[in-house]
């Protein structure tokens, strides 16, 4: 996999995930001892050649890092900085530069991922752009999956509507623990009882596809 772009006073503005080599290195879509045939088999040949050649294909996946969170948490390794207005605002500048430097306008992604930091922590206002700004490069008309990473706590009715209305149709929620004490010792700023919260909220939203980080 190969991560590309770009920063702005030290904070990673946008990342397109690109899956190494091209459907000509795979095995053949017919060969019996080719692994990803053989996961596609009931699909038949035509969709199995496609659903290949759409996983080598660097323009049908689409990851945009969203850098931000609250805090850190004693066991999070990737790049994260304390969110605040001024820092969201030069964020949304830079990566409306960066996707179009890197997006072509005939761009169909089948995935699109939002991740973190937390996405969630934006407000309704900047989630808006950050849609705005890329669906004006990109068509959704093939779109399968479009998730966006949340913690508990962080996302709003008017978030919701935002992301439901954009195309976004999968919640990642940041549960770690239903255990109170183990979340404090792991320096999360939600109890248990967020997470049932703001699922419910999720879920009355319109959004029923929900993944639990534990």
């Amino acid at each position: 996999q190969r991560i590309v772009g770009t920063s702005q006073g030290g904070t990673l503005v946008v990342a397109v995930l690109r899956t190494a080599g091209s459907s000509r290195d795979l095995p053949d879509a017919g060969s019996d001892n080719s692994q990803i045939t053989h996961g596609l088999r009931a699909c038949g040949r035509d969709e199995a050649r496609h659903r290949v050649n759409a996983m080598t294909d660097a323009s049908n996946h689409l990851y945009v890092h969203v850098p931000f969170c609250d805090g850190k948490c004693g066991y999070c390794g990737f790049y994260s900085e304390r969110y605040t207005p001024e820092h969201a605002e030069r964020f949304l500048k830079a990566i409306e530069e960066e996707i179009r430097r890197i997006l072509p306008g005939t761009s169909e992604p089948e995935t699109i991922y939002f991740g973190g930091g937390t996405p969630s922590i934006l407000s309704d206002t900047e989630l808006a752009e950050l849609c705005s700004v890329l669906l004006d490069r990109i068509s959704i008309r093939h779109l399968r999956e479009w998730t966006v990473e949340a913690n508990p706590g962080t996302l709003s009715p008017a978030k919701l509507r935002v992301l439901k209305e954009a195309g976004v149709n999968r919640i990642s929620l940041g549960a770690q623990s239903f255990d109170d004490e183990t979340l404090r010792r792991i320096g999360r700023r939600h109890d248990a009882g967020a997470i049932a919260r703001t699922m419910s909220e999720v879920r009355s939203a319109g959004i029923s596809n929900i993944g639990l980080d534990l």
